[in-house]
């Protein structure tokens, strides 16, 4: 689309909790303007955690995934928007648990039923956007996963 952002979501499966965790990232390429999320979540399948995932770029006030499935009761949905102008609201069900100084946020629903659903949120102008959401099974024990999304805009 050619808007000059991109995000981009990692993850780690089966990490271990820990006050002196240290994520390293390396970009491949000078990053304008690099703003990281990183979350970690319990409770989550130690094996296999990834249940699904959606993302769309577009222009406008509103962000949406695109439509997004949860296979397993109780899962739990992930989404990061990167936005040219300030995200102002998370979509209805979503909780914001991360903005950052740029204005990008992260949301999530905990026990998302079995279906199809959109991450939304909503951003202060009608600029660029990149709105992603993943899907992670619940498990019965924790550690869990790390979640990690990334933004770099291109240099124009």
């Amino acid at each position: 689309m050619g808007t000059g952002i991109s995000q981009t979501i990692y993850y780690a499966k089966n990490i271990k909790a820990a006050t002196g965790n240290t994520v390293t990232l390396a970009f491949t390429t000078p990053a304008r303007s690099p703003d990281v999320r990183i979350l970690e979540y319990g409770g989550v399948d130690l094996m296999a955690p990834l249940d699904g995932a959606s993302g769309n770029v577009g222009t406008g006030t509103t962000l949406d995934s695109g439509a997004l499935a949860t296979c397993t009761s109780g899962d739990l949905v992930v989404g990061g928007a990167t936005v040219d102008g300030i995200v102002v609201a998370s979509g209805p069900v979503f909780t914001t648990v991360a903005v950052t100084p740029n204005g990008l946020s992260v949301e999530h629903l905990a026990g998302a039923p079995i279906g199809t659903l959109d991450v939304t949120a909503t951003q202060d102008m009608n600029g660029n956007w990149v709105m992603q959401a993943v899907v992670f099974k619940q498990s019965p024990a924790p550690p869990g996963v790390g979640v990690i999304i990334s933004r770099q805009m291109a240099l124009r």
